[in-house]
């Protein structure tokens, strides 16, 4: 009878494959938080229109317009501007309220999944092994 050797289960060893890239993009994420954060605070110290949005203006009218959807007036004749941007203000005003931070907040998150689809899509382009 031949002896069989039983063969011993190592543990997996943990490897952290973590590619160089990757470190290069969360650190750019975390700088594009911590940038637009800074910026929010800072333009929220040195702008008298950040709660309240003047009558007359793009921002202002874009917001009476939300909030006439909101409270269930139909917009009324053609569009001016970019038509899909006063039913995105009018969504974000039924979930979270006229809170003009808030929207803010979700406008720079916006912008920084922007720079993530945009590196995502010229990694798939010009991929580089």
């Amino acid at each position: 009878m031949s002896k069989k050797k039983k063969k011993q289960i190592q543990p997996a060893a943990v490897s952290w494959n973590i590619k160089k890239d990757m470190l290069v993009v969360f650190a750019a994420f975390i700088l594009m938080v911590v940038f637009r954060l800074v910026f929010l605070n800072q333009i929220k110290a040195a702008d008298p229109d950040f709660f309240q949005p003047t009558n007359g203006t793009d921002m202002g009218m874009y917001d009476q317009a939300a909030l006439d959807m909101v409270n269930g007036t139909p917009l009324k004749g053609p569009f001016f501007y970019h038509p899909l941007y006063y039913y995105f203000l009018s969504f974000n005003y039924f979930i979270y309220g006229h809170n003009l931070f808030i929207l803010r907040l979700i406008m720079g998150f916006l912008g920084i999944l922007t720079c993530w689809l945009t590196y995502s899509t010229a990694q798939r382009i010009f991929n580089q092994q």
